[in-house]
Formats: structure tokens, sequence, C-alpha cells
């Protein structure tokens, strides 16, 4: 996941800026893991990148994800200390959803609970609670910890502003299967049917 990245990069965005403005195209995967120093937002380069009569393929795009993945990989073998030590360091103006949902991520990947949750709570207060990624992440974690009981609350909460995938919808039915509610499995079955029209 890119995001992550952003967490453990640190490149010279001026760098990517000076080979932009003097007219050398800069590859997409060089841009978007620049993203951390240089703090544009992904759907703004990408823009820029399209519009600068750059064509930008899926394969491309499957490319510069996999490359990014790998620093994802770095950072958690790097630890969560040193996540925790990135983010704190930032400046305020840098606390946003990629920062956080990238060390939200890693929170639930290595199941702390408690630091996820709070972190959730910030999100929260800063109202940047608007990605799926987020709370699918969430709803993992209340799963592999075995508190199938939180995934439906969290659940709820994420239907009043953000639709539901797949994953969202089988692990929900994944949590009512554990609590043997099976009628609440046949209810999320049928929404999910619905909602995939």
């Amino acid at each position: 996941m890119w995001l992550a990245r952003k967490l453990c990069t640190i490149v010279e965005g001026a760098t990517v800026v000076e080979a932009v403005t003097a007219g050398n195209p800069v590859r997409l995967y060089r841009r978007l893991s620049a993203l951390g120093a240089t703090k544009e937002s992904l759907a703004k380069t990408l823009n820029q990148y399209i519009m600068e009569s750059e064509m930008v393929s899926k394969n491309e795009l499957e490319k510069c994800n996999r490359e990014l993945r790998k620093y994802q990989q770095a950072l958690e073998v790097k630890g969560i200390k040193t996540a925790e030590d990135y983010v704190s360091g930032l400046p305020e103006s840098s606390e946003d959803l990629f920062t956080y949902s990238a060390l939200v991520h890693c929170y639930c990947k290595e199941l702390m609970e408690e630091k996820a949750l709070a972190l959730f709570a910030t999100m929260d207060e800063l109202d940047i609670l608007r990605v799926l990624f987020i709370f699918n992440s969430l709803v993992s974690l209340h799963m592999r910890k075995q508190n199938p009981e939180k995934v439906d609350p969290l659940v709820q909460e994420m239907k009043r502003n953000i639709p539901l995938d797949k994953r969202t919808y089988k692990t929900w039915m994944q949590s009512y299967a554990t609590l043997e509610d099976f009628e609440a499995v046949g209810r999320v079955l049928d929404e999910m049917k619905t909602h995939d029209g």
C-alpha cells in the first residue's frame, strides 16, 4: 500500500519539483513516492501527471502499487516505534488522512487495538474518517482479536458515511456467523445483494 510509504519516505521534494518544472518528465512512481515529502495529494499528483499528456495505464498503476508496497514492508520491519516517531515529528499541517490511515493500518496489522482505536478517535475528532480502508482495517482487527461483537457497531457507523464493499460485507457476515446469529448473516447477505444491484 502506497500510504505507508508516506510514513517512512525521506525524499527531497524539491528535486522532484525542479525536475517537473524543468520539463524533464518524472516517472509516475517517483512522483507518488515523493508524496510524503511534497505534501501533495494523490489526486492532485495523478491529475497533474495526466494533464502533462502522460497516459496512465492500469498496468503502470499496478506496478507503482507493487513497488510502493515494498516500502510498507520495510516500515513493518523497522517497526511501529519508527512509524510513530515519524508521525509525531511531522508538522501539524501534515496530520492528514494518508498519514493516519497508514499508521492505523500498521496498528491493526500488529493487533495493537488500543492504539488503533485511539488514533481512530483522533481522526474522528479531526473529521478525517472518510475512507473505507480505515474501517476495514479495524473490522479485520476485531475479527483477528476474536471480538466479533465489535464488528456490527463499527459497520453501522461506517454505513452512515461510506458505502460498504464486498470485503466489508464478507467480514460482517463472518462476525455474525462466529456469534452463531445466522438470521443476521442472512440479512447482511440480502443487503449485499441489494447493494450490488
